[in-house]
Parts: structure tokens; C-alpha cells; sequence
């Protein structure tokens, strides 16, 4: 029982943070994004492979995240729709400050690619808090 309110908790607080920004894109510019972010990514982790191993992990990661959660999120048109595509949003808002923190608090990563795996992640942050929920 207190772990079901504890998510209800937290899925409260990101609700409050979503709360504040502008609902500016819709479900399918989301999805149009996300399918633009995949190949990127990927080449990202290539890029990084050639320069550091801990780098590259980390961006794949971020790969397999963003990829498996857009692969099931039910926004149209939609692949395998088993994510609501609020529940996709909240769950972007929650993975992007883990993805900073490990970025930064990895060991043995070049500083180029620290900062770019910590900056990074503040763009699905932004475009998850820009999006407006299906209703």
C-alpha cells in the first residue's frame, strides 16, 4: 500500500512542474520528434563509442530509453500503444534529471561528452513539458 501512494506521489509532483509550462505541441509533433530524436541518438552513440566506452553506454541508454518508451506510446500513429501518451510525458520529466545525473556523476567520461550527455537531456525535458496531454 505505501508504495502505490508513494508513485501517486510523485506522479503528483511532476503533474505540478508540468503544470507550469505552455501546452504548445501536440501529440503527433511529439511523436514526429521523438521519431527525428531515434536516428540521432543512434549517432550519438556511434560518435561516442569512437571517443569513450562510459560515454557511449550512457548514450545508448538514453537510445534504448527514448526508443523503447516512443515505441509504445499510444500517441497517433501509434506502433505498439501500450504507454498513455500522459503517462509517456511523465515519464520523460522523471528520466530526464537521471540521465543528467548520470552524465554527471559518472567517472571517466572526456569533458566534452559529460557535457554534452548532461545538457542533453533538457530537450525531451522541454518538449515533454511543452506537450500537451490527449484529452
Amino acid at each position: 500500500m505505501r508504495q502505490n501512494r508513494t508513485l501517486e506521489e510523485r506522479k503528483d509532483i511532476v503533474d505540478m512542474v508540468l503544470a507550469q509550462f505552455p501546452k504548445v505541441i501536440s501529440p503527433q509533433a511529439h511523436a514526429l520528434f521523438d521519431a527525428l530524436a531515434f536516428p540521432a541518438l543512434a549517432g550519438l552513440t556511434w560518435w561516442m563509442a569512437q571517443k569513450s566506452s562510459r560515454a557511449a553506454t550512457l548514450m545508448g541508454l538514453n537510445l534504448g530509453m527514448e526508443g523503447g518508451v516512443s515505441l509504445f506510446t499510444d500517441y497517433p500513429p501509434a506502433l505498439v500503444p501500450l504507454v498513455r501518451f500522459e503517462n509517456h510525458i511523465r515519464i520523460g520529466m522523471l528520466y530526464a534529471p537521471v540521465s543528467m545525473g548520470l552524465a554527471l556523476l559518472t567517472p571517466g567520461i572526456p569533458r566534452h561528452e559529460r557535457l554534452i550527455l548532461s545538457l542533453l537531456p533538457l530537450i525531451p525535458f522541454l518538449l515533454n513539458g511543452l506537450s500537451k496531454p490527449k484529452i
